[in-house]
């Protein structure tokens, strides 16, 4: 099975265009998908979390749902298994 590079190289949209990229293998180009979903989040959900506030309850939502991704990714028992960076 052969990668078709052209296809994911449009996933990334900082790639269109006439430069060249050395950074390491971890990158700091972000895939078209993830900054929807950024953009998403910020526009309907962000808000302060763990308050009583409707934007807050829903930031929250967002916030165990993706907790609960990783967890399932990494095969853990619940996402309180995974060390989380909370601010």
């Amino acid at each position: 099975m052969s990668l078709n590079l052209d296809v994911i190289r449009q996933q990334f949209p900082s790639l269109n265009r006439p430069a060249i990229f050395f950074d390491n293998p971890g990158g700091t180009q972000i895939a078209k998908q993830s900054l929807e979903r950024i953009t998403k989040y910020l526009i309907e959900n962000n808000a302060n979390h763990e308050g009583a506030f409707a934007t807050s309850i829903a930031s929250d939502a967002v916030l165990d749902e993706a907790h609960q991704a990783m967890a399932d990714f990494y095969n853990a028992a619940s996402p309180r298994k995974l060390s989380l960076a909370t601010t």
